[in-house]
């Protein structure tokens, strides 16, 4: 007779969440004499592919729009854009 195998208990075992990878990060500049800006602008990839921008220790100094431009990265060799 062939060996059987019962299963008697079934255990769900969690995959860990896989931590979101830095994909760039710039400090912020002033843009003048007047429009002063600080702090840390930190670019992620997330698990599920999508992308999280966020600021930290941000201040700046009041006006009408606050515009954060994202420059493509340095090129690199053997790389085709």
């Amino acid at each position: 007779e062939e060996p059987t195998a019962v299963v008697t208990e079934i255990v769900a075992v969690e995959t860990p969440v896989s931590t979101p990878m830095i994909l760039g990060q710039g400090q912020f500049v002033d843009g003048d004499n007047f429009h002063k800006g600080s702090g840390l602008a930190t670019l992620y990839a997330l698990a599920d592919g999508s992308h999280l921008l966020r600021f930290d220790d941000l201040t700046a100094t009041s006006g009408p729009d606050l515009h954060v431009l994202l420059p493509p990265p340095p090129h690199q060799s053997g790389r085709h854009r």
